[in-house]
């Protein structure tokens, strides 16, 4: 999944991720106000990003 600017207005482009994403396009867009449904939801799903990537590189090197 990539997300560009994430607001109440954002478009959220989910991609396959067995693939690289210079090769592709989206296979879904979602409008961030489908998505979201809270004022300060999207603040918490960047810091969930935040939080996901972190475990991941700390599970890699385990």
């Amino acid at each position: 999944m990539r997300i560009v600017n994430l607001d109440e207005g954002s478009q959220i482009a989910l991609f396959d991720p067995a693939r690289p994403i210079y090769e592709q396009q989206p296979f879904l867009t979602l409008n961030g106000r489908d998505v979201f449904v809270r004022r300060d939801e999207h603040a918490l799903f960047l810091e969930m990003m935040k939080i996901a990537r972190r475990v991941f590189l700390i599970l890699e090197k385990a």
